[in-house]
């Protein structure tokens, strides 16, 4: 099993340890904390429900944990829950209708077809409920690749490998959901404001007036964003990067896939030698090319190739690819 360590993913704040009461109730045991509007009840295995309403907000059953399959599903309030989330997919609402199956599978797939997995994924849904109106939203921090399935009653997690290891954010409103989510996890981070007109210029064959300084004749716009790939082809920059030992590796040796120049190397931005080498790159080029910032594109890793299975090693077995 392997996990995103908390240093790639920090919570902006720690969980206060607070105090919480542990009650007998029969075979269960009621687990809550003074303020809080969450009451987590023990058994077989667990339930999560609202104390103002007494509303059943997560009821898990069928649990198997093994070290290469999760399973877990979660009842909800048939005709109440209505379940956003789940991304990154092509599909025609935002809301999932009971029968929509999504895979959590980065994949460096343009969004022209329905019912596919795309750049990110993002194991978090919101479920707003009726006639409350009430929302409250549901995060499994797990970094492997999944399936989940909506069966209207039912919501169904089948996960590769890991651990469960769930996040409940009460709202009562779907304002307050985002707003706790991410003062735990950290807010998003400003954007400029010139980079919201910013335009992909990647036709050699035609530019429009878009270089234009506020489209007057013989001036060029001033912001320049730059296109990197991760994907490091056999040149100087390779044999740096070889030198720092910061790609990375399939048995022993640094791996080999390919993209757009060919065979390439990939960073490993878990290496914090990586971190830098990669900062010395971008201020090298932009001293070749002065810009603005830089757009991080096929950051999923994007690989042109599928690897034969190592044999003999149970991680490739089954191998994974994408559906």
């Amino acid at each position: 099993m392997w996990e995103a360590p908390s240093s790639v993913i920090p919570h902006q704040i720690q969980p206060p340890r607070l105090p919480y009461r542990l009650l007998p109730h029969g075979t269960h045991y009621h687990l809550f904390v003074p303020d809080s509007d969450l009451l987590f009840t023990l058994h077989s295995p667990f339930a999560v429900a609202r104390l103002s309403n007494h509303g059943t907000l997560f009821d898990a059953s069928n649990i198997v944990f093994k070290d290469q399959y999760l399973h877990l599903s979660n009842s909800l309030l048939p005709g109440q829950s209505s379940i956003y989330g789940f991304g990154e997919h092509t599909k025609k609402t935002f809301r999932m209708v009971e029968g929509n199956n999504v895979t959590l599978w980065n994949a460096d797939i343009l969004a022209l077809y329905w019912n596919k997995n795309l750049y990110g994924s993002q194991p978090f849904y919101m479920d707003l409920r009726t006639p409350s109106g009430t929302a409250h939203s549901v995060l499994l921090l797990n970094s492997n690749s999944m399936d989940v399935e909506y069966a209207g009653p039912k919501l169904t997690y089948k996960i590769i490998s890991g651990v469960f290891d769930f996040y409940f954010f009460p709202g009562p409103s779907p304002a307050m959901v985002v707003e706790q989510f991410t003062q735990f996890f950290g807010r998003p981070a400003p954007q400029p404001y010139w980079s919201f007109a910013t335009r992909w210029r990647g036709s050699p064959s035609r530019i429009d007036i878009d270089y234009m300084d506020g489209h007057k004749d013989f001036t060029l716009d001033s912001r320049y964003v730059i296109i990197v790939e991760p994907g490091i082809s056999v040149n100087d920059t390779y044999v740096r990067g070889l030198t720092h030992d910061v790609y990375i590796k399939r048995q022993g040796a640094p791996y080999v896939g390919k993209v757009w120049p060919g065979p390439v190397t990939f960073p490993d931005f878990l290496n914090p030698a990586m971190l830098s080498y990669w900062a010395n790159k971008l201020v090298e080029f932009n001293k070749v090319l002065p810009f603005d910032s830089v757009w991080l594109d096929m950051s999923e890793i994007a690989n042109f190739i599928t690897s034969t299975p190592i044999r003999g090693n149970h991680l490739d077995d089954p191998a994974l690819q994408d559906q």
